[in-house]
């Protein structure tokens, strides 16, 4: 029996380039891979700061209802004097709806609202209850299609404020809020005044 030594086998061209474009498949799925983890993580993000920009709105027009005064609650159409603000190019889409709130500046009794002004829901804040003054306008919410009230008084919901035959001061049980979202549909939000 003869040993022969055995020759050195190394890889051929094709199992060279076999094996290449197996690596460069694996990377190249790798990449698309981390590509679109990447880009459903920034979608994640941005929906969630929506969402939360949503909820902190709600939550702001909640909490300034909860404060408000048995005085005169105000629906303004459109349009109206008071709604003009630094100029009269402002678009008014909606209705403002104000009311006196207890916590006011200097622990005095101030006037506040909500309306959408283009397709922003705004906070306007008077001083007192002068709304003759030029508002400070707080931007709570973008991208609004459109912004109703409806008030609940005797067990019926109703679109304007207030009734005929009930007094100018009386408060509704609750206060609906509609608003339409291009990004998010119709949400409705329903505030208990009593």
């Amino acid at each position: 029996m003869s040993l022969r030594p055995r020759r050195a086998r190394g890889l051929t061209l094709i199992e060279v380039v076999v094996a290449l474009a197996v690596f460069a498949l694996l990377g190249l799925m790798t990449w698309r891979a981390t590509e679109h983890l990447t880009h459903a993580r920034v979608l994640v993000g941005d929906e969630l700061a929506r969402w939360r920009t949503i909820a902190l709105a709600a939550h702001r027009v909640g909490n300034e209802l909860e404060q408000m005064a048995p005085a005169p609650l105000k629906l303004h159409d459109r349009g109206a004097r008071t709604l003009t603000a630094d100029n009269d190019s402002d678009a008014r889409e909606g209705t403002l709806l104000s009311f006196l709130a207890l916590a006011g500046r200097h622990d005095t009794p101030a006037r506040s609202g909500f309306v959408q002004v283009d397709d922003r829901l705004e906070w306007w804040l008077w001083d007192a209850d002068d709304m003759d003054t030029v508002p400070e306008r707080v931007v709570l919410l973008d991208k609004v299609d459109s912004l109703r009230w409806r008030f609940l008084h005797r067990n019926a919901w109703r679109t304007e404020w207030p009734p005929q035959g009930s007094p100018t001061d009386a408060l509704p049980e609750a206060i609906a809020l509609e608003l339409v979202l291009p990004d998010a549909g119709t949400l409705y939000r329903v505030f208990a005044l009593r």
